[in-house]
This record gives structure tokens, C-alpha cells and sequence, in this order.
């Protein structure tokens, strides 16, 4: 065995310095390694991360395309809407203008309206429009004709699609002789009570104040 140490020796000399390199080879691989799949890993999770908020931006980016294009149709409708006075304030001139022009063409005897005062209404006979109010201008026409078929031809007129949308609320006549007359003031006299419609949307402010009140009231009636 003392014959064999010196060898045994030399080899340690010769192999040690390799083993010594294999582990130090071996330890740099094993942290790079692990780095490596660390820096992957990170690497992987920022694109899963940046894949979904892709895909979450494609998706804003339709939503907002397809709520421009439908804010587009929306508003030519609302444009429409608006131009026969259906949504917003009726052009009383205009309305005045034009029965004053029927009465002239189908020579009326007598012809007096009156707009009312405009009153704002969350619904009319029974229809609530959601998130929109009722502005209901009452009209009151006095008026005197030959016969009943003159009454019909002005309210047939009056349905003219630039003049917003009305109703017929009631209409009484009486008749003053039972002789048909051509000339004069005419052989009936009448009245009618007419609703102008339009649609306005809520103001938030007025709606915010009122609440705002509502909530005061209450205060003051619990002290």
C-alpha cells in the first residue's frame, strides 16, 4: 500500500484540476441555465401579458368603431327627428305660417289659434318614453266653416311631417241655422283643443337641483 500512495498521488495531480473545472463548468452552466429559464419564464409572462392587452385594445378598438358607426345612423335619425321638430321645441311661427296660409286657400270664414303655455310631461295618455319627457304645447283653434268636410281638409293639412307631430284632444261645433249659407261667417262654429308633441331629453342639472330640493323639503319637515 505505501508503494501505491505515490501513484495514487501523481494521478490526484492530474485529475484533480479537471474534476476541479468539470465542477466549476458544471456550477456556471447550472446558474446560467437557470437564469436563462428565469429570464424565459419572465419573458413568457410579459407576453402573455402584452397578448391580452392586445386583445383587450383590438376589442376597445371595435367597440369604439362600432359605436361610431352607430353613433353615425343614430345621428342622421336624430337630425331627422329634429328637422320635423318631433324631438326638440315645435316652430310655433312655422305651424302659425302655414295654418294661416290653409285658411286662405281654402277660404275659411273664420280662423283664430292660441298656443298655450308649454308643459313638460313624463307621460301622455298612458305612454311614458324612457329617459325623455313629453313638451306638450296645447293649441287651441276657433274657428267657423260652411260644413264639417272644411274642418277635416285643415286638420288634414296640418299633418304636414315639417310641422312635428299633434293630436286632436276634442272638438265641439254647433250649428247656427239649419240653412246652408255660401257667404258670411259660415253655418258652424267650433272650437278644437290640439296637443303639440316633441321629446325632449332630461336635464340632469334641473333633475340634480330638484332632487337636491326634494332631500332639503325633507330635512326641514324632519326638524
Amino acid at each position: 500500500m505505501k508503494a501505491s500512495f505515490p501513484s495514487d498521488l501523481v494521478r490526484w495531480r492530474l485529475v484533480g484540476p479537471h474534476a476541479v473545472l468539470f465542477l466549476v463548468v458544471f456550477f456556471v452552466f447550472t446558474v446560467g441555465g437557470f437564469f436563462l429559464w428565469s429570464q424565459a419564464t419572465t419573458l413568457q409572462e410579459q407576453a402573455t401579458t402584452a397578448r391580452r392587452q392586445l386583445a383587450h385594445l383590438q376589442g376597445e378598438i371595435r367597440h369604439e368603431r362600432d359605436s361610431l358607426r352607430l353613433a353615425e345612423h343614430y345621428q342622421k335619425a336624430y337630425t331627422q327627428l329634429r328637422r320635423h321638430h318631433l324631438v326638440g321645441s315645435i316652430d310655433r311661427l312655422q305651424v302659425i305660417e302655414v295654418m294661416d296660409r290653409v285658411r286662405r286657400h281654402l277660404q275659411i270664414p273664420e280662423m283664430l289659434y292660441r298656443f298655450d303655455p308649454e308643459r313638460v310631461e313624463a307621460s301622455y295618455l298612458g305612454v311614458a318614453p324612457q329617459q325623455y319627457r313629453f313638451h306638450v304645447t296645447p293649441h287651441l283653434l276657433q274657428f267657423s266653416v260652411r260644413d264639417e268636410t272644411e274642418l277635416l281638409g285643415v286638420l288634414e293639412q296640418l299633418r304636414n311631417p315639417l310641422l312635428g307631430f299633434h293630436l286632436v284632444e276634442s272638438c265641439t261645433m254647433s250649428r247656427r241655422k239649419e240653412e246652408l249659407s255660401l257667404e258670411g261667417k259660415g253655418n258652424i262654429n267650433g272650437k278644437c283643443r290640439l296637443a303639440w308633441l316633441s321629446l325632449q331629453p332630461p336635464d340632469p342639472v334641473a333633475e340634480q337641483r330638484q332632487g337636491e330640493n326634494t332631500v332639503d323639503a325633507g330635512g326641514a319637515d324632519g326638524s
